[in-house]
């Protein structure tokens, strides 16, 4: 099964289209950018529900965005269950079928219970997605290597809702999406038990560069498993979910570690919602770096079919 297309350019969104919209918080110049277009569309915005990663005042931004809107604020920890547990607690809240999720700072992990609990536990049709894509990544430093976006240990875990079914044995195959931290892939391949492994880099990347530096940051991995590379587009999940649905071809044991961009792993994310038998594992970190881009290019609103997935 393959999924079809739909997206388009946020500025062109009817504002009657939301009552609900959520975001994360942040000090990306992307972080408040579908917010903005919402408030310059005059949008009639009912409730908001904030995940807040850090205590950095965005709230008090959001109310002069949107005075008449009620915040809901929710604090986000390392337990995915209560994350679950807090989304379960505002299931009232989250009713209406005309909701928008700014994805673009909502970190991956949850970005993957929330569309599982709007799937089964608070069922949609469907959903709208924003992303903003940047203009630039952070590069402290060296300008291909110095990318960073956690600090601390890193732990490979299963996402919630998305552990698959195993029996204990390897899985048939390891799909990784890179990312620009080759440290990160380079712990869930360690971790996981697999017989076949398919790396997956990004063509086109938001810019041609991003290909390059993907591939220098990954070189460890990809010069010592004789693996082809493969690739899906940055900005499209739509097109990741039919990468996935043609090397799938059956298999009865396999896993996924969504490593590359906010797009990619809702492509996966969309896919292991219609296959249970996925295995999703990401590699988190006590403590996130909140600045990681600058700028932004675009921002793409894509609907998402949540009742077929």
């Amino acid at each position: 099964m393959s999924i079809y297309y739909s997206i388009s350019p946020a500025t062109e969104i009817d504002p009657k289209s939301y009552d609900i919209f959520v975001l994360a918080d942040g000090t990306d110049d992307r972080t408040l950018e579908m917010a903005k277009i919402l408030n310059q569309k005059c949008a009639d915005i009912q409730t908001i529900v904030l995940l807040k990663y850090q205590n950095n005042g965005m709230t008090s931004e959001i109310e002069k965005l949107f005075p008449l809107a009620q915040i809901l604020p929710i604090t986000v920890e390392q337990s995915q269950t209560t994350f679950l547990r807090n989304l379960l607690e505002i299931s009232d809240k989250l009713s209406s079928e005309k909701i928008l999720i700014d994805i673009s700072c909502i970190h991956t992990p949850e970005m993957f219970v929330l569309l599982k609990y709007l799937k089964t536990s608070n069922p949609k049709n469907e959903v709208d997605v924003a992303y903003s894509t940047p203009f630039e990544y952070d590069f402290p430093e060296e300008p291909f290597t110095s990318y960073c976006s956690y600090y601390g240990n890193l732990k490979t875990t299963d996402l919630l809702g998305f552990g698959g079914i195993s029996d204990g044995s390897a899985h048939s195959r390891m799909i990784v999406f890179l990312g620009f931290e080759g440290v990160l892939a380079s712990k869930v391949t360690e971790d996981i038990q697999y017989e076949e492994l398919l790396l997956v880099n990004n063509l086109p990347s938001f810019f041609p560069k991003y290909k390059d530096i993907c591939v220098i940051n990954n070189y460890d991995l990809l010069s010592t498993h004789r693996s082809k590379l493969l690739y899906v587009p940055a900005n499209n999940p739509f097109e990741t979910f039919n990468f996935l649905n043609s090397v799938f071809e059956g298999e009865s044991s396999v896993c996924v570690a969504p490593l590359s961009t906010k797009p990619v792993a809702l492509g996966v994310c969309l896919y292991a919602m219609t296959h249970n038998t996925i295995r999703v594992v990401y590699p988190a970190s006590e403590q996130y770096n909140h600045h990681r881009t600058t700028r932004v290019l675009n921002t793409n609103i894509y609907r998402i079919p949540l009742n077929s997935a």
